[in-house]
């Protein structure tokens, strides 16, 4: 099986999640009119292949599970999208690191957000942190969609240079005919005065509602100008990013979010903000950025 990466990128091992990673990945290969490369990764000690005529037994066995894994993956592609060039290759070694290698070639790397074998516990150890932290190209962790035909919920931080979230969710909403929602959530200095030993005026809260609100109009309007078509709504909110972000992703087909950022969604990779959205989100992530 071949070892270079065209187009999407998805890791695979066998699990109902992975399997549904696969699902979605096409689908968006598909709306793309690009390749898909499903990627089998064993971390059975690391043990890859060895030449003839010294064979190794449970090497053998490790790459015939992977390939008829992979065997069945592919023809998931070929029978629910099958205008998609579908490749597959199997690496052995650490998921996460193969994963990232791999994705430099990629426009996009797909997880499920659990499963067994190579990708155990995904995003309740280091590989999904690791993959949606490092890889270089935006990753994306498929979580059931209460709502598969709701809009494109986008997490917008302080930043006031670069949104590579409102990028990517425009650009995904546009090829599949989302309307789109822009969070942006503020702090809240009232609230955050009520942890202190001092109180605030009430104007403060409005005039921070203000700043959040021309920050949020700011940075979508050129994206509202390059995609006319699309519906969208803006929202500001006064509370912890993770907990508006969760709660809107009930009704949402994709959450988009930044892979760091000032603000609202600070550090996002770095710290609790992310564990909570990646395991708690009820769609699809996408970290981009």
């Amino acid at each position: 099986m071949g070892g270079v990466v065209r187009g999407l990128l998805v890791g695979f091992d066998g699990s109902g999640p992975s399997l549904d990673a696969v699902r979605w990945a096409a689908a968006e290969a598909d709306a793309r009119g690009a390749p898909l490369t499903i990627c089998y990764v064993s971390d059975d000690g690391a043990r890859a292949p060895i030449a003839l005529p010294l064979v190794d037994p449970l090497a053998v066995q490790i790459e015939d599970h992977a390939r008829r894994q992979l065997d069945g993956a592919v023809a998931e592609v070929r029978q629910t999208a099958p205008n998609v060039a579908v490749a597959a290759v199997v690496r052995h070694g650490p998921p996460a690191r193969e994963l990232i290698r791999l994705a430099a070639e990629a426009e996009l790397v797909v997880v499920g957000h659990r499963g067994f074998g190579g990708f155990a516990e995904l995003l309740l150890g280091s590989v999904g942190r690791q993959v949606a932290a490092h890889a270089p190209a935006p990753a994306v962790i498929v979580r059931p969609a209460t709502k598969p035909d709701g809009p494109v919920l986008i997490g917008l931080d302080g930043a006031v240079d670069r949104h590579p979230a409102l990028e990517y969710g425009f650009e995904y909403a546009a090829r599949h005919g989302r309307d789109v929602q822009v969070l942006h959530a503020f702090r809240d200095p009232i609230a955050t005065a009520a942890t202190m030993a001092y109180q605030l005026p009430e104007a403060d809260y409005g005039h921070a509602r203000q700043a959040a609100a021309h920050h949020l109009t700011d940075a979508v309007r050129p994206l509202q100008l390059t995609y006319p078509q699309l519906q969208v709504e803006l929202l500001t909110l006064g509370t912890p990013a993770t907990h508006a972000l969760v709660d809107a992703s009930l009704g949402s087909s994709l959450l988009v979010v930044g892979r760091r950022g000032p603000g609202g969604l600070a550090s996002l990779l770095l710290g609790s903000v992310s564990q909570t959205v990646l395991r708690h989100a009820h769609c699809p992530v996408a970290v981009v950025g």
